[in-house]
This record gives structure tokens, sequence and C-alpha cells, in this order.
């Protein structure tokens, strides 16, 4: 806004009777572009995670208040749209935001986010890397007398990682094929 006020009176300091004139006067206001900034805090960046879904938390700020935050996951599956985080009601000049991100898929998972203050500005994208792993209980089945190290009969691995088991014969046992 530019433009004059004219004749703007104002009343004496001293408090005696009377004005002082003070004009014309000029008033500017230059436009804000400080964008604000985005960060993630939860997960940490090459986290695995074995949830169908990740919360995901980090905070914004920004000098005149941040009115949004918003996320998009990218993985295997695709690229999604962009959906509001959920955050507090005060958005100035720090606020704390989460978003429970579902569509996981397996392997690396990416969470972008962005941030918009009260006059537009978006903020840089800010990006984490997390892997969605899938976990699948073991079966040992043995068939005579010995043992299997260690016990991982019944316990939930991740699938496709590779583990090692030992097969021991008791005394007097032997393997045949």
């Amino acid at each position: 806004i530019e433009g004059l006020i004219p004749g703007l009176r104002m009343p004496t300091r001293h408090g005696g009777p009377g004005y002082i004139f003070v004009g014309p006067a000029f008033a500017s206001v230059v436009p804000e572009t400080n964008p604000p900034t985005v960060s993630i805090t939860v997960p940490s960046e090459g986290m695995r995670i074995t949830n169908t879904t990740a919360l995901v938390q980090g905070t914004a700020q920004d000098d005149t208040g941040v009115v949004s935050v918003e996320y998009r996951l990218e993985n295997a599956g695709g690229i999604g749209a962009y959906l509001p985080a959920s955050g507090i009601t005060n958005w100035y000049p720090d606020v704390s935001w989460s978003a429970n991100v579902s569509g996981l898929a397996p392997g690396t998972n990416t969470v972008r986010v962005r941030a918009r203050d009260v006059v537009g500005n978006l903020s840089a994208e800010h990006t984490y890397s997390f892997v969605s792993v899938q976990m699948t209980p073991l079966t040992v089945l043995i068939s005579g007398y010995g043992s299997v190290t260690p016990d991982l009969n019944g316990q939930s691995l991740e699938y496709g990682q590779s583990i090692t088991l030992t097969a021991v014969p008791n005394p007097g046992s032997r393997f045949v094929d």
C-alpha cells in the first residue's frame, strides 16, 4: 500500500492545548517473500519399518505463520497426491505436525513434505526415505533325533532375509539323504 495521509494531527507532548501538524506522510508495505522451512524428525532416515503404516512427524517454521503442511508418499506403487498433515491450531511461528502414512510398499518408501505460509510462500520440499519390510513366521520341522540352532521356530523374520541354521544329530544318529 502506498499513499498519503493528509493533515494528520497529533496532540502536543507537553500536555497543553493545541496540535502538532504532521503532514504529508507516506506508508508503504514490502511484500513478504521468505518461504517457510519444514523438516521430518520421525522416522529416522533409512529406518526399517515392519508396520503397514508409518507415523511421520516433523516441524515447520515461518516468520509470518505456517498455514499448512502437506505430505506425499512415493514408492514402487507410484507417486501419491499431496495430503494435509495434522498439526496444532496455533501455526505461528513454530509448529509440530504429523501424518499417518498408509500405502507402504515393500522396499524403499519416500515421504516428501512441504509447508505454506500465510502469504502463500511455499517451502522447499524435504524428503526422507525408509524401508518397509514384510515379516513372516519361520517353521522349523525336525524329523528324527537332533537339534537345530538357533531356535527360531515360530519367530517372525524379515521376508527375503538370509539366516543361518545349524542342524546337529544326536549321538548315534546321522543325516541321510
